[in-house]
């Protein structure tokens, strides 16, 4: 897995690399991975099913609640992304509560902020009840997943702000 991510991550710089060279390159294809669509998002899609049915089986085999959240918790990840659900819920809000910019922050960000808040509010309290009630195994794994992801979280974040930043800013411009 990591190997095809290499290389769609290779094609990606190559395909930017030809952009700066010539303007008849069609840098926003399915080769981009900063498109919604690209094959790279296609391919984060079916890694995230992946670890998902992988949850479910060991839900299966091993009844302990951990295993149930958190491929619940990836479930959503998926269908949220695939389906730009908080995009679409990032418009209704900013829309509905006028919402401006705070702490250099855009509108749709700080509208991200609320509603993955309200969806931590939710998710948070039902993965450490899982947590708790699972055994000592289940409890390490459900742990490793937890902290992948904060750090999927947070490099997901972290990228999506820098890309928005680099976008707004005039060509030429450092």
């Amino acid at each position: 897995l990591l190997v095809f991510d290499g290389l769609l991550i290779l094609a990606n710089v190559v395909l930017g690399l030809l952009k700066l060279q010539s303007a008849t390159v069609d840098y926003y294809g399915p080769w981009n991975l900063s498109m919604d669509g690209s094959y790279g998002e296609l391919f984060d899609y079916l890694k995230t099913a992946l670890g998902v049915l992988r949850l479910i089986v060991a839900r299966v085999r091993s009844p302990q609640p951990a295993y149930s959240a958190w491929a619940a918790v990836f479930a959503l990840v998926v269908a949220d992304d695939a389906l730009q659900l908080h995009e679409q819920a990032e418009g209704a809000l900013g829309g509905l509560l006028h919402l401006r910019g705070w702490l250099g922050l855009r509108p749709e960000d700080v509208a991200s902020l609320f509603i993955v808040s309200g969806i931590a509010a939710v998710l948070v309290p039902a993965l450490v009840t899982a947590h708790v009630r699972s055994d000592t195994l289940a409890r390490r794994h459900s742990l490793l997943l937890a902290a992948c992801f904060v750090l999927l979280g947070l490099f997901a974040v972290g990228f999506d702000l820098l890309h928005s930043e680099l976008d707004q800013r005039p060509a030429g411009s450092a």
